[in-house]
């Protein structure tokens, strides 16, 4: 079919069929689109039969219907004075500019005028369960005062205040301690007491009572030695514990040094 236009259109230069002087093409498109929108070229002044050549690019993402930045048709007096084609764009586009030339048969090459089109993108706020942070829009959820910050759409404080009042030891509640006990107690609901761990758990040297202190021998208490020391002398005091460790060890060392004599 396009051959055929081809044809015609050199018959028409052949024979010297063109339009009046003042024949004019134009190119109208939105000012915005959301998706994919319509691009109409309109011929004006024109002289039954007809043919012109349209050229177009388009930058910004947009793409013609072959799915190129680049048209190139040929327009004639018996399909009528408008012709319409649909431009597809990218989910990334924000804008696309045209440029192009037309040129009727038997005249000289002219510009399209240069145009623009805003593309916006439709998006759907979601601030549910959230006080702050990002809408997934680019909008706000909300903000947070002073000495708050936000975390995963929830305003957090930003600072801990240490709190020990009616306490001689335990947690601080901002990771610090209030204090330790004894050799002889235990550190129970911020006190301390006399009595034993529970079952499962240890003497840590805070005088707190845990299932794992987290303590190094660079602190005077070896949890794992400490356990082992507890299974033979009862004692729940992981850095007492320790140091008998460390003595049994230098013990057993003197021994062999002397054996091996």
């Amino acid at each position: 079919m396009k051959n055929q236009k081809l044809i015609l259109f050199g018959m028409l230069i052949l024979f010297g069929i063109s339009l009046i002087s003042a024949s004019s093409m134009t190119r109208t498109l939105p000012s915005t689109a959301s998706g994919d929108f319509q691009v109409t070229y309109n011929i004006q002044s024109a002289t039954t039969p007809w043919g012109a050549i349209i050229r177009d690019t388009v930058s910004g993402g947009c793409l013609f219907p072959d799915g190129t930045s680049e048209y190139a048709d040929i327009a004639l007096s018996d399909a009528g004075t408008t012709k319409t084609i649909t431009i597809s764009r990218s989910s990334a586009s924000s804008s696309c500019s045209f440029s192009g030339t037309y040129q009727f048969a038997g005249e000289s090459k002219n510009n399209f005028a240069t145009q623009t089109i805003s593309i916006t993108r439709t998006c759907t706020p979601s601030c549910s369960g959230k006080s702050c942070g990002d809408n997934g829009c680019g909008g706000s959820c909300g903000t947070c005062s002073s000495g708050l910050t936000c975390n995963a759409g929830q305003c957090i404080s930003t600072t801990c205040t240490p709190s020990c009042s009616g306490k001689s030891c335990g947690d601080n509640g901002c990771g610090g301690s209030c204090g330790t006990c004894s050799t002889d107690k235990i550190c129970s609901n911020g006190q301390c007491v006399t009595g034993t761990c529970p079952t499962g758990q240890t003497k840590c040297s805070d005088g707190t009572c845990k299932t794992s202190c987290g303590e190094t021998p660079n602190g005077f208490c070896w949890q794992g030695g400490s356990d082992f020391i507890k299974s033979f002398t009862g004692n729940e005091n992981c850095q007492t514990n320790t140091i008998i460790l460390i003595i049994i060890g230098v013990i057993i060392f003197v021994i062999l040094i002397v054996v091996i004599k």
